[in-house]
């Protein structure tokens, strides 16, 4: 090597790509919650009155004969799906407040959801024989 300094002698310098997202903050609990209010709000507006309604009916219809409810179940027995399927969220929540169903604790993937998890839900007016399977 004539006149040229070996690479390997000289130290590596690591170029570092400045980080130019913002920070994000973690938001409190208080925070979060108030941030899914306003989600489920928005969405359970996006289909509005009417849906809510019906949709209301037929999932208190769908608990007099089935013993659990699992949200695909409901479009797979005829639910019409709303614009945000989100709103079936502020629904449930309803149904649950009034005390006619509870969350069973167990959760189940939602081919609705991309896959993701939903809970199972135990009907508290179940009249029937009839079992939902809820995998």
């Amino acid at each position: 090597m004539t006149g040229k300094t070996s690479t390997m002698s000289k130290k590596k310098k690591r170029y570092q790509v400045p980080d130019r997202r913002p920070r994000r903050v973690i938001p409190t609990e208080d925070e979060a919650s108030a941030k899914r209010e306003v989600g489920m709000a928005r969405a359970e507006a996006s289909s509005g009155e009417e849906w809510a309604g019906d949709a209301h009916e037929f999932i208190v219809a769908h608990l007099q004969v089935h013993d659990e409810l699992f949200a695909d179940n409901l479009w797979d027995h005829g639910l019409e799906m709303p614009i945000s399927p989100r709103a079936l969220g502020p629904r449930f929540r309803v149904i649950a407040n009034l005390g006619l169903m509870e969350s069973t604790g167990r959760y189940r993937n939602s081919v609705s959801s991309n896959n993701s998890a939903r809970p199972v839900w135990r009907s508290l007016i179940f009249e029937g024989e009839a079992h939902c399977e809820t995998g």
